[in-house]
């Protein structure tokens, strides 16, 4: 488990909102502040629980930052991609053809794990993005 989500995980608020510009505009103080916190996000490897709008966009938001996510998960499993999660891949599969996660591994060189943990992902950032199964 990444140790920072492990001492962090009971006092980290949830991110919660409705639409994609309230997720951008929740998400990215958050993340600001965050990084400030680890001394900076850029290189960091990340990894973000949940596939939905929250994550998708916090996803977004880390890679801008210069955050490597390498995975996420959904309510069957996690996909691993060391090489970096390709957002405008994950955004057609998520958010046009609602796809699951699983359907991830069959378009790239990543690793789908059924009913797999993402908390036990080694990572330097974790960021919990999703409403159920935490």
């Amino acid at each position: 488990m990444c140790s920072a989500m492990a001492k962090e995980r009971e006092a980290t608020p949830a991110i919660m909102a409705g639409g994609d510009p309230q997720v951008i505009d929740r998400v990215s103080p958050v993340l600001g502040t965050m990084g400030n916190q680890i001394r900076g996000i850029e290189g960091k490897l990340c990894t973000v629980s949940g596939s939905g709008n929250v994550a998708i966009y916090a996803i977004e938001k880390l890679q801008e930052l210069g955050a490597k996510v390498i995975a996420c998960s959904d309510s069957n499993g996690v996909i691993l991609d060391p090489r970096g999660i390709d957002l405008r891949l994950l955004k057609q599969l998520k958010e046009v053809e609602r796809r699951r996660i699983s359907d991830y591994a069959k378009h790239r060189e990543a690793e789908y794990i059924p009913d797999g943990i993402i908390w036990d992902i080694p990572c330097e950032v974790a960021l919990p993005c999703a409403t159920q199964n935490e």
